[in-house]
């Protein structure tokens, strides 16, 4: 009998940004669910990413439409009145133009922000 490997289920609450560890989770997962049904909270890793740099950390929070605070990560509306994603860019850029295999990073990084979603779900 051939030796079957088991792989895990995996669910996550999604972030503005996936940590090291969700990203590891998710590729030892046969299947991944999103647990997006949640509702979003204030100064949560859903809207929130906190960056670390040599001196200090900084925060990159993503705007959320005043009339959808305390809905579902699915229903809820961001703010596109705000250029956060252009700002987000060159804050990222600023603080970590000179690490190695910025240039890599960057071309991507762009490529993401180009696109302004509506939702946050």
């Amino acid at each position: 009998m051939p030796l079957e490997l088991h792989r895990a289920v995996t669910a996550l609450q999604p972030h503005y940004f996936l940590t090291v560890q969700d990203v590891a989770l998710m590729l030892a997962a046969s299947q991944v669910y999103v647990a997006d049904h949640l509702q979003v909270r204030h100064q949560s890793p859903v809207v929130r990413a906190v960056f670390p740099t040599a001196e200090e950390s900084f925060r990159l929070t993503v705007p959320i439409h005043p009339s959808h605070h305390g809905a579902t990560i699915a229903e809820t509306l961001l703010d596109t009145r705000q250029p956060w994603p252009r700002r987000h860019l060159k804050s990222l850029y600023h603080q970590y133009r000179f690490a190695p295999y910025f240039d890599v990073y960057y071309t991507v990084l762009e490529q993401v922000f180009s696109h302004v979603p509506h939702h946050l779900g």
